[in-house]
C-alpha cells in the first residue's frame, strides 16, 4: 500500500557537490536517468528535455519503479552551468550544476526534503524481470473498454485460452494507489504475469487500469473503495457477456486493499463464482496500519520503542481522520498530532493529503469481517509470511474466524513471500525492486489449480 517517492524510504538530508564548466542551454535537451538514494531503497529516474516551437524548454521525469506515469515538467530553466525544474502535480523539484568531468548535472531532487540526485544522459537502465511474458502469446490478447458509473470508462486486456471455451474467468482488482492493468510497481508488472499464467492453464483473465489511470477515464483522487468497487462490478458483469466466457463461472482476484472488494462483490452479486484474496485485509484499515507501521519499522532495524512509537502514531492518525466530520477537521487533527510528535515540517504535506483523502478515512474506518462471515461460495486466501504491509498473523486468522461458516475457505501462509509475493529475505518494500521475481511460481500453481477444481 504505497505517493510518488515520498511513499517509500527514509527522509534524509541531501547535500551536492559544485563543480564543472559551464554547460549551454541545448545541452540539456535529450533523455537524463539517475538514481534516487532513499536510505536503503534506490530508485530509478528518467527525465527528458525537449524544446518547444517557441523555444522554451518543457519535459516529463518518470519513476519506473513506482509506475509508468511520465509525470509533466514546468518550469524547465538552464543558466550558465545550471539547470532546475519543477515538478507541480507532486511537489516536487530538481536543481543541478554541470560536472564537465562526469558529463552529468549533479544536484539534488526535492520533495518535502532534498535528495542527491546525478543526472547522466540516455534513459535509465532496464532491469531484469526473467517472469515477464513476451509476444507472441499462446492466447488471444483483447484490448477492451467497458463503461462504469458516469463519467468512468476503464480500458483494459482481456486474455482469452485459445479453444472454443466456455472458458472459467477472473477479474484482477488492484491494491492501493492509481494501478495500471498490470498493477505496475518498483519495475514489476504483477498482474501482467498472474494473467499470463492462468490463461496459459486455461483460466481467461480480464485486467484494467484504474479509473483516472493510464487509458481509463474518470477521476481517480476523489475516489474511496466503494467507489473503486462499483468499477469492479461493473467489469465482472461485462466479462460474463463475453463469447467463449462460462458465465457461470467468472470470479474475483483482489491483490491487498482489492481484497476488501472482491467480498464485497460477493456481497452484491449471488453469480459471483469464486473470490481470491492476495494478500488481503481480515481487520479493520485501522489496525493494518497499525501493525504495518511496526513491522517495517522493526524490520528496518529501529529499536522496538521507535517502532512501536510509529504504530501508535499510525494509530492515532487514523482514529483521527475516522472521528473527523469532513476533510478540513480531519487536517487539523493530523496535523496536531503530527506537530505532537515531532514530524519533520518539510515531511507533513504529502503524508497530510495522502491520510486525510476521501479513499485513506474510509479505508481506516472500513471492517471486512461482515462482507467476510456473508461469503458463501468458495473462498481462497493467501498471504506471505513475510509480508510486512498486511501481516499474515494479524489478518488470516481474522479471515479464517470470519468465513468458519463457509464449507469451501481455503487460507494459506505461503512461507518466504513478501506483500508481492515475490521470495524474500526481509519483506521490506526496499526489497521489491532488488528481487528479479515478480510473483513466486509456487503461489501462481497454487492459484490455478484452486480455480480449476472450482470449475
Amino acid at each position: 500500500m504505497a505517493d510518488w517517492i515520498l511513499r517509500v524510504g527514509a527522509l534524509v538530508a541531501a547535500t551536492w557537490l559544485v563543480i564543472g564548466s559551464p554547460a549551454a542551454a541545448q545541452q540539456v535537451i535529450g533523455d537524463w536517468h539517475g538514481r534516487l538514494d532513499l536510505g536503503g531503497m534506490r530508485l530509478r529516474l528518467g527525465v527528458t528535455i525537449t524544446r518547444a516551437a517557441d523555444g522554451t524548454l518543457a519535459g516529463t521525469i518518470v519513476s519506473p519503479d513506482q509506475g509508468p506515469q511520465q509525470i509533466p515538467l514546468s518550469g524547465v530553466v538552464t543558466a550558465g552551468n545550471t539547470m532546475s525544474f519543477q515538478v507541480p502535480s507532486i511537489a516536487g523539484s530538481y536543481a543541478g550544476k554541470w560536472d564537465a568531468s562526469r558529463q552529468g548535472w549533479d544536484g539534488a531532487w526535492t520533495q518535502g526534503r532534498s535528495f542527491p540526485l546525478f543526472l547522466l544522459p540516455g534513459p535509465f537502465e532496464a532491469v531484469s524481470r526473467p517472469q515477464e511474458p513476451k509476444p507472441p502469446f499462446p492466447y488471444r490478447d483483447v484490448q477492451v473498454e467497458i463503461d462504469s458509473v458516469a463519467g468512468v470508462r476503464l480500458a483494459g486486456t482481456l486474455t482469452i485460452p485459445t479453444g472454443a471455451g466456455p472458458f472459467p474467468a477472473a477479474v484482477l482488482i488492484s491494491g492501493s494507489g492509481p494501478q495500471n492493468r498490470d498493477e505496475e510497481l518498483m519495475g514489476h508488472k504483477p498482474f501482467l504475469v498472474i494473467a499470463d499464467y492462468l490463461t496459459r492453464r486455461g483460466i481467461a483473465v480480464l485486467r484494467y487500469d484504474d479509473r483516472g489511470t493510464a487509458q481509463s477515464r474518470g477521476t481517480f483522487a476523489t475516489g474511496t473503495t466503494r467507489d473503486f468497487a462499483q468499477d469492479a462490478a461493473a467489469a465482472v458483469k461485462w466479462l460474463r457477456r463475453q463469447p467463449g466466457i462460462d458465465p457461470d463461472h467468472v470470479g474475483a482476484i483482489g491483490h491487498s486493499a482489492g481484497g476488501l472488494i472482491a467480498p464485497m462483490l460477493a456481497a452484491q452479486d449471488p453469480k459471483l463464482a469464486f473470490v481470491v484474496l492476495l494478500a488481503g485485509p481480515g481487520v479493520p484499515g485501522k489496525d493494518v496500519m497499525t501493525a504495518q507501521a511496526e513491522a517495517i519499522g522493526r524490520a528496518a532495524g529501529l529499536s522496538p520503542e521507535v517502532a512501536a512509537k510509529n504504530g501508535i502514531l499510525a494509530r492515532d492518525i487514523s482514529e483521527a481522520v475516522i472521528r473527523a466530520a469532513g476533510t478540513e477537521q480531519a487536517r487539523a487533527a493530523v496535523t496536531q498530532l503530527f506537530a505532537a510528535n515531532n514530524v519533520p515540517e518539510q515531511a507533513r504535506a504529502a503524508q497530510l493529503s495522502m491520510v486525510t483523502s476521501n479513499w485513506f478515512r474510509q479505508f481506516a474506518a472500513y471492517d471486512p469481517a461482515p462482507a467476510l462471515r456473508a461469503l458463501r461460495i468458495p473462498l481462497l486466501a493467501l498471504n506471505g509470511a513475510n509480508d510486512k504491509q498486511v501481516l499474515p498473523g494479524q489478518n488470516l486468522p481474522a479471515i479464517r474466524a470470519a468465513t468458519k461458516g463457509n464449507r469451501d475457505a481455503t487460507i494459506v501462509e505461503l512461507p518466504g513471500l513478501n506483500h508481492l509475493f515475490q521470495s524474500s529475505k526481509t519483506g521490506l518494500p526496499q526489497e521489491y525492486g532488488a528481487i528479479e521475481e515478480t510473483f513466486s511460481p509456487a503461489a501462481l500453481s497454487l492459484m490455478a489449480d484452486w480455480i480449476l477444481r472450482h470449475r
